[in-house]
């Protein structure tokens, strides 16, 4: 049986990623996220992938929900979350089994030095201030081994 083609996701990098067989959780408060589960290829199924693809997550919780169900490769994490802010979703990755492989990018408005050290100290290897330079995210995923 020939595998189906996967449409592309719209986010630069992420295609190659999913090509090379890897996974990627990308968490963020967003209508996009929240409003609909076929935008931008970001499918919020609790279910585990059967082949290699994207997850959205709209919070905190479902993060960690999704990451036990769904260890990827990269998580893309919004900082300036409600309740619990991206800093201790990052800890709490980080103290899990099967996060040692994880690539944690914080992916958020806040970019003072004070954050990019806070971020570092939570787990985070990577820091990119909104709006991302695209050929940077594009380098940072396209660099998952």
């Amino acid at each position: 049986m020939t595998p189906t083609p996967r449409a592309s996701s719209g986010i630069p990098g992420l295609d190659d990623i999913l090509s090379r067989g890897e996974s990627v959780l990308y968490v963020t408060l967003s209508e996009t996220v929240e409003g609909s589960s076929g935008r931008c290829g970001w499918p919020r199924s609790r279910a585990r992938c059967a082949a290699p693809c994207a997850r959205a997550a709209a919070s905190t919780k479902a993060a960690l929900e999704t990451f036990a169900d769904f260890p990827p490769a990269a998580v893309l994490l919004d900082l300036g979350m409600p309740g619990m802010d991206g800093y201790e979703v990052a800890r709490r990755i980080r103290a899990l089994k099967d996060a040692d492989g994880t690539v944690l990018i914080a992916l958020t408005g806040w970019g003072q030095d004070t954050d990019r050290h806070r971020s570092s100290a939570a787990g985070f290897q990577h820091h990119l201030v909104k709006p991302a330079d695209i050929a940077a995210l594009q380098t940072l995923l396209g660099g998952l081994r």
